[in-house]
């Protein structure tokens, strides 16, 4: 398989149709190791030029502790403080050692006013696996609206 096949087929395009209940672990799972370096280093370069959830995941995925630098280039890019911390999120199961993500993702979320991205981020800060980010989120547990609630409960079973 081509390189850029490889990669069409592990990140499809950005549309729902193609993205929607799509996993790629499988694809992953079948490269030799020489694919999979290749696969990495393209989805690093691919950092520099947009956000996509699906290469972070996919750099997770992959364990890339290589695209570390690069995610943290990404972090002092002027981006949402939602993707902010989503990317600090993916950094800190990459790199343990990277505690000053915490301090990022909080100030983000502080900063965070509607429900929909507060949802969103419970799952980011619930991947830190910390004591005080976990107090944050639980915070929400009796959120009157029902969704916050339920994610801010679900995230902290994750």
């Amino acid at each position: 398989m081509k390189k850029s096949e490889i990669f069409k087929k592990v990140i499809p395009s950005a549309s729902m149709q193609e993205r929607e209940n799509f996993d790629n672990k499988i694809i992953i799972d079948s490269l030799d190791v020489n694919q999979k370096n290749e696969l990495e280093n393209e989805l690093i370069c691919m950092l520099k030029d947009s956000f996509d959830y699906l290469i972070l995941q996919t750099l997770v995925y992959l364990n890339s502790k290589k695209s570390v630098p690069e995610l943290l280039k990404l972090l002092e890019k002027q981006i949402k403080d939602i993707h902010k911390i989503e990317i600090a999120s993916i950094i800190i199961q990459l790199d343990k050692s990277q505690v000053n993500l915490k301090k990022i993702a909080l100030k983000s979320f502080n900063k965070l006013e509607n429900n929909f991205e507060k949802i969103q981020a419970f799952y980011g800060l619930s991947k830190f696996k910390d004591d005080e980010l976990n107090f944050v989120i639980n915070s929400y547990v009796n959120n009157p609206d029902p969704l916050v609630s339920f994610h801010s409960k679900n995230s902290l079973k994750k």
